[in-house]
């Protein structure tokens, strides 16, 4: 019985602690006072790394930075985000990304978090839920200085990347210009937001344990009126994709070339996700789920020819 009782004993000061850090992390969130992190100075491929401590929920808070030499004042910030638990700096080195940034004027940011298996909704992966959102502002602002702390944000997620950088966008519409996230499992619930940033919500044809989440989720953007792109990679698996990348970094690439995006938005059209036809206003106003955005120009080519019903 004695046993018992210190066992017990140790479980509520487990859970009294979890509870009061938890406490204390939201009080500083809706207190808009600083978060705690530390920015490294720039390693050897000019990284600079910004690491937050540990919080209840998440086990590693590391952002990963790098702009080019011929970028010092970008005019975007780009956020790519792995699969669960990944490490973002692998993204920001690659070769692909870093001729993209330099070509586009853009800083880069790999997100680097981790949450154990036991924490679903307080997973790093719902921004809100367990401040992750809060802290890559907080990094993106400390990287780029105060006067660059509004830069416009794109943000590309795979897997649970995918669910942080959609749930980051129902927290934070007014920041991102647009968005991708691809093959996850478990999203947020779509909602209402102040804006609608253009988005991409994509999936893998044999990827089973994510498609029909992820064309829900589209469908529920779609009901709100969001100008999204449904994109089903023919034969893919759950992993990341090359040419989901180039379509990506090519509709990224539209958005930044405009001077405003709601007339890039308001000029494109809408097509059916199974027919790929065109659909009049009334066929969008009767079946908006079934109806995907596409901006004109190489994009809409690109998805008519990648995209598999």
């Amino acid at each position: 019985m004695e046993c018992w009782s210190r066992g017990m004993l140790e479980s509520m000061r487990t859970i009294f602690g979890w509870l009061l850090t938890l406490v204390i992390f939201y009080s500083r969130v809706a207190a808009n006072e600083p978060l705690a992190l530390e920015m490294a100075s720039p390693d050897a491929d000019r990284i600079t790394k910004v690491l937050f401590p540990a919080t209840a929920s998440i086990e590693r808070a590391d952002l990963y930075f790098w702009k080019s030499e011929k970028a010092p004042a970008p005019q975007a910030m780009l956020v790519l985000a792995p699969g669960r638990n990944g490490n973002g700096r692998n993204l920001i080195t690659d070769a692909f990304w870093k001729q993209y940034a330099t070509a586009h004027n853009l800083a880069l940011c790999g997100v680097s978090f981790a949450s154990k298996q036991s924490f679903r909704e307080e997973s790093y992966s719902n921004t809100t839920q367990s401040g992750s959102g809060n802290m890559l502002l907080a990094g993106i602002s400390t990287y780029l200085g105060e006067p660059a702390k509004d830069i416009p944000i794109l943000i590309y997620g795979f897997s649970a990347g995918a669910r942080f950088a959609a749930s980051f966008v129902e927290a934070n519409s007014e920041r991102v210009l647009a968005w991708c996230g691809q093959a996850v499992g478990l999203w947020e619930d779509a909602k209402l937001t102040k804006e609608m940033p253009p988005g991409i919500v994509a999936t893998g044809e044999y990827d089973a344990g994510c498609y029909h989440a992820s064309i829900l989720y589209f469908q529920q953007g779609r009901k709100l009126g969001k100008p999204w792109i449904w994109l089903c990679l023919e034969e893919l698996g759950h992993q990341r994709s090359k040419p989901l990348d180039e379509f990506v970094s090519a509709f990224f690439g539209e958005i930044l070339a405009q001077k405003s995006r709601q007339e890039y938005v308001s000029s494109g059209g809408y097509f059916d996700i199974d027919t790929r036809k065109e659909l009049s206003e009334g066929e969008v106003a009767d079946f908006p789920i079934f109806a995907t955005w596409l901006p004109q120009g190489k994009v809409r080519e690109s998805w008519l020819k990648l995209h598999h019903p």
